[in-house]
């Protein structure tokens, strides 16, 4: 595959859109838009190379190869992915149960940078529930109130 700037990967055969969002990874049909390959890259990583410009991505048995035009590009690209990639586990330490919902159970945790104690919520997306949840999320992180708990972070 080839990375172009635009977002379009090239193959010898057919060309690709692919678009970045979050967690998820969507690699389109440029001429159709039809959903090739949808997948969340939570569960994965990224390597550098083989070769210059080139990244891995590998999902459990899945890999995906692209390649870029320039180094510009290619840093873009990799720090995009590396972003996509990141795990709770490496921002926060997890801690017991302190409370439990219907779609979610709230733990203790600390910030791995400075031990500040934080409540971290893990909900579970599960069918239109999911949708519920991604509005609680954008609401609960534009509010700033000193009585109501602040949004630090979101990882899916």
């Amino acid at each position: 595959f080839q990375v172009k700037s635009s977002g379009v990967i090239r193959s010898r055969k057919k060309r690709r859109l692919v678009k970045l969002q979050g967690h998820r990874l969507t690699v389109l049909d440029a001429q159709t838009g039809d959903v090739k390959q949808d997948l969340y890259l939570s569960a994965g990583s990224v390597d550098a190379g083989p070769g210059d410009k080139v990244l891995t991505i590998s999902i459990k048995t899945k890999k995906l190869i692209l390649i870029a035009e320039t180094e510009t590009e290619y840093a873009e690209w990799l720090s995009s992915f590396t972003y996509a990639f990141r795990r709770i586990e490496q921002f926060y330490e997890l801690g017991n149960e302190i409370g439990r919902g219907a779609f979610s159970i709230v733990r203790q945790g600390r910030m791995r940078e400075n031990s500040k104690p934080v409540a971290i919520k893990v909900v579970r997306n599960v069918g239109e529930a999911r949708f519920l949840h991604r509005n609680e999320i954008e609401i609960l992180a534009r509010v700033e109130h000193e009585n109501i708990v602040q949004t630090h972070d979101v990882f899916e």
